[in-house]
């Protein structure tokens, strides 16, 4: 894992070599207890980090030093149970695009459909504003989801009206952090 953890452009030789080793050693394993699989299918299963790799996550509170890790026996609510999800996914999202080899010329977006359903209105503001302490960007869709809460300083948003039973009218909208600003509502 450690040897894992680090880019490549940081790991020095030595250990980009016993990486190596070290899957190499794990593919012949898996050859070795069944040949006729493949060395595609073998290499795919010595890197999937799943089967080697476990993430656990706990969460801390509401009480001074209580910890909980996330199972079917916690005892916390749904909207929490999304709450720490999304946190963990962002997370991710955030390790994984930090770790690119450009990453600061890489998109940082992530598309959350149904955003945040069953979370409550002041987990969302906080939410939000992790991504934009993440520095992700974000495309939501959701029902009822504006976005407009102080933490996020600025965004666009695009509702979607179906008028009757044919046609639909996107109004944009912009949040400056304080106000939303109607834009222009495209028609035909």
């Amino acid at each position: 894992m450690e040897l894992v953890g680090k880019a490549d452009e940081l790991r020095p030789d030595d250990d980009s070599e016993e990486l190596v080793a070290l899957v190499r050693a794990r593919v012949e394993r898996l050859h070795a207890a069944d040949a006729a699989a493949g060395y595609a299918a073998h290499l795919r299963e010595a890197l999937d980090y799943r089967s080697w790799h476990a993430v656990e996550v706990t969460i801390l509170g509401p009480e001074q030093g209580q910890t909980r890790k996330i199972s079917r026996r916690a005892k916390i609510s749904q909207g929490e149970t999304r709450f720490v999800s999304y946190v963990t996914l962002f997370a991710a999202a955030d390790g994984y695009l930090s770790g690119l080899p450009d990453a600061a010329g890489a998109l940082r977006l992530v598309l959350l459909d149904d955003a945040f359903a069953k979370v409550d209105e002041r987990a969302i503001g906080e939410l939000m504003g992790l991504l934009v302490r993440l520095d992700i960007d974000f495309v939501m869709t959701g029902h009822a989801l504006w976005g407009t809460v102080p933490e996020v300083p600025a965004l666009d948003i695009y509702e979607i009206r179906r008028m009757g039973d044919s046609c639909v009218v996107p109004t944009h909208i912009h949040w400056d952090g304080r106000n939303k600003h109607f834009l222009a509502t495209v028609s035909r």
